[in-house]
């Protein structure tokens, strides 16, 4: 392979395992959402979740 093909799927996998992280990321908030707003009583969760999105 010569090393112009090498930089290109360089590329290409950077760009993926980059969106991958991202896609995690963005779970792990969600999920850490749900934990806060689960020790927050009922009335409050929809406060809680909001805070979040800020």
């Amino acid at each position: 392979m010569t090393e112009e093909i090498m930089n290109a799927i360089n590329g290409q996998l950077f760009a993926v395992w980059f969106l991958i992280g991202a896609a995690l990321v963005f779970w792990m908030q969600a999920g850490f959402a749900m934990v806060e707003s689960g020790f927050a009583r009922a009335k409050n969760a929809g406060n809680i979740l909001m805070k979040n999105l800020m």
